[in-house]
């Protein structure tokens, strides 16, 4: 059943072959090899994986038919830890799976998972999975959650441990599965102090039904601290260039269009909700403007006035992208913040606000820039004296966006003062996303990058968040973060990236940016985990399980109370209308379901709603599943918005409409105006209606009529 190799597997006379765990890592697993549920707190690279690949093997042997379900938050941690399950186990073909989601297989992911004992998987997966009945929570045996912080709200751990929650309650004698939780930190988010502490690591272990204290190295800490990189931190901080050409101007283009927006207060008074405001209170060019921007025009989505609607839109977008560019500019130059600028520019539909919006760009912004950003050079004389001390670089440098990880990447990689002394061939690694434009990575590329960083064919990764948990790069000596801190999770995470001997953890910021202050703040939050899952230890057994039973009783009334306002507006057809200009698109009603997967369109009139484009040459091999190619888009018809609406699909021989939910306000007669970002969260039931043949002469029928008044 185990596969041996090197130090990990010992063979017992040629009878048994197990794994041979460090007396830490054994520490860790003792109340999971009893068959406990647990939570397992400790530094990354301690061998988490391990300790639970041993819990795997002795549950294996231990229960009869057992069937277990390995959880990691994204698909390259998935990946990777799939391949270190297969080192142990995969003498038997039918003992270890891979469930990615993406898979081109022609055999039904059901089969897959059946034949197996141990599956590996994204915790969306199994929450899809468990919807449409393709597996069962009394029915699983043990399941593992990598990176268990992560257990929290509406996050899919969090669904999948409220099924369990239902079912647990339900019935006294139900059968579960046993869970076990992995984590570097349980996560001490928006703490005040200590009581609070408490509470959040009381609330995760009710949230994954674990009534006793989380586990820790406290017997074995010295043989932990052998075997454990602990990398040095170094704050570096840069002033900015006074007068900045480039922030002068488009700090003045923005001050001009938020002028532009009160007047538009005023002007569409009688049709704007309390909501749609603009307080103006926090500086442009940094995160919390925005999240202020963001957030109104979440607001301005639900405009049903066309006109009011689209005008408003326009100007968020615009201050969104201008408040982007700012950042380029203190990230990167003001060379590519204006060419930013200008191709996103170029990309506006032309309207009377646009052309608006255009002129007082013209009219203020910058004509040219030259030079870098005072962090670039920073990082640039870094990373130069880096390479000059060690040809073994291995360096991550997070960054907070794609937009920039891609920029500083390609920068990096082009630079000849860099690569003079050593190929450094950077590369980003950024989520997995719907299309190159958003630029998110397959996880082809994603693995593909992180094979040659650990292989030193690539020295440098410029990373987004992504990069974060679980991922294995024993060679990363160089920890960067680029102007950019997250909470005291991130932290843990981030530093436990860097595992080489001499490592180091480096926090590259202005000296007026809030980064070094939370740096602070999440080193002491580290320290409180430490004090606050001692207190919890000391807890006395029967009263940490009482507390535990009344969090989850609470929290099951709490998730019970919306259950009945959400039936409300099940019986009501709402309109799908465009999210920017408010055009008429569609009633749900019209909306049937391929496999459960895909939204099409059925409705006579809607050709007459939207406009269609044929697909690029080179992009007709883009799948959204078996025998259904992509072969072309859907807009608005409002020529003056042309909002892309989804995607044109080849289903048996006839052209479908395959529609992002996103893309569109949701209305009804009772009063219901909402925006979603996923189909399951529509106040209506889209699967309610499975395509049929009848439906697809509908179609046919209706766009060959729509296309003949074109043609007349």
């Amino acid at each position: 059943m185990i596969k041996p190799g090197n130090d990990d597997v010992e063979n017992h006379n040629g009878q048994n072959k197990e794994m041979n765990l460090r007396d830490y890592q054994l520490e860790l697993a003792a109340p999971g090899l009893e068959g406990h549920n647990s939570i397992i707190v400790a530094p990354t690279g301690s061998g988490k994986t391990h300790v639970a690949i041993k819990i795997c093997l002795e549950h294996i042997r231990k229960v009869k038919k057992p069937k277990i379900v390995f959880l990691a938050p994204v698909k390259t941690l998935a990946q990777q830890q799939f391949l270190l399950f297969k080192k142990f186990l995969d003498d038997d073909p039918d003992m270890v799976c891979q469930l990615d989601g993406d898979s081109d297989s022609t055999i039904p992911v059901d089969s897959i998972y059946s034949r197996h004992t141990v599956a590996v998987m994204t915790p969306q997966i199994l929450v899809n999975m468990i919807k449409e009945g393709q597996a069962k929570i009394n029915e699983i045996s043990l399941i593992i959650f990598d990176e268990c912080h992560n257990t929290i709200k509406k996050k899919p751990y969090n669904i999948i441990m409220n099924l369990y929650m239902d079912r647990k309650f339900s019935s006294r004698n139900t059968k579960l599965p046993q869970i076990i939780g992995m984590t570097a930190s349980p996560g001490l988010r928006k703490v005040k102090d200590k009581g609070d502490a408490i509470e959040k690591v009381m609330s995760l272990m009710a949230n994954l039904d674990v009534a006793s204290p989380p586990v820790q190295v406290l017997r074995h800490k010295e043989e932990l601290r052998r075997h454990q990189t602990e990398a040095e931190y170094e704050l570096i901080v840069v002033f900015r260039d006074p007068g900045n050409r480039f922030h002068v101007r488009i700090n003045r283009v923005m001050e001009e269009i938020e002028d532009e927006m009160r007047s538009g207060f005023v002007k569409f008074e009688s049709v704007l909700d309390d909501k749609v405001q603009f307080t103006g209170t926090t500086s442009r060019g940094c995160q919390s403007y925005e999240s202020l921007i963001t957030a109104l025009r979440q607001e301005c989505k639900k405009i049903e006035d066309r006109e009011a609607s689209q005008y408003f839109m326009a100007i968020t977008k615009h201050l969104l992208m201008y408040n982007q560019s700012l950042v380029l500019n203190d990230h990167i130059s003001g060379k590519f913040a204006l060419l930013y600028v200008r191709q996103e520019l170029a990309k506006q539909p032309r309207n009377k606000i646009e052309a608006l919006l255009l002129a007082i760009f013209e009219k203020f912004g910058p004509e040219q820039c030259q030079g870098v950003s005072p962090l670039l050079r920073r990082l640039k004389s870094m990373l130069l004296e880096k390479s000059q001390e060690s040809s073994q670089l291995r360096c991550i440098i997070f960054a907070k966006t794609r937009l920039l990880s891609d920029t500083l990447a390609t920068l990096l990689c082009e630079d000849s003062d860099l690569n003079s002394i050593m190929e450094h061939n950077t590369k980003r690694l950024t989520g997995s996303g719907p299309s190159s434009s958003e630029l998110g990575m397959t996880k082809v590329s994603q693995l593909d990058t992180l094979k040659q960083f650990r292989e030193g064919a690539c020295k440098d990764i410029v990373a987004t968040s992504v990069a974060e948990e679980g991922l294995d790069i024993d060679a990363c000596n160089l920890i960067i973060d680029y102007n950019y801190s997250s909470d005291e999770v991130g932290f843990v995470q981030r530093k436990g990236r860097a595992r080489a001997k001499g490592s180091k953890f480096v926090l590259l910021a202005y000296n007026d940016s809030v980064h070094a202050r939370k740096m602070k703040a999440n080193i002491q939050l580290a320290r409180m985990t430490s004090e606050t899952l001692n207190s919890i230890k000391e807890t006395d057994l029967h009263q940490l399980k009482s507390e535990i039973t009344k969090l989850q009783l609470k929290d099951k009334r709490l998730r019970e109370l919306p259950s009945s306002v959400a039936q409300s507006y099940d019986s009501n057809m709402c309109k799908l209308s465009c999210l920017d200009c408010k055009q008429f698109a569609t009633s749900s009603n019209c909306i049937h379901h391929i496999n459960k997967q895909h939204r099409v369109v059925v409705d006579p009139d809607f050709p007459d709603q939207s406009s269609f484009e044929e697909v690029p040459v080179g992009m007709e091999d883009l799948r959204f599943g078996d025998e259904m190619p992509t072969v072309g888009k859907i807009f608005c018809g409002n020529q003056e918005c042309r909002r892309q609406w989804g995607v044109r699909m080849r289903y048996l021989g006839i052209r479908v409409s395959v529609l992002k939910i996103d893309n569109f306000l949701i209305t009804n007669d009772a009063g219901y105006k909402e925006i979603k970002k996923k189909w399951n969260k529509a106040p209506f039931d889209s699967l309610k209606v499975e395509l049929t043949t009848e439906d697809l002469e509908i179609i046919s029928r209706s766009e060959e009529l729509f296309s003949s008044d074109d043609d007349d």
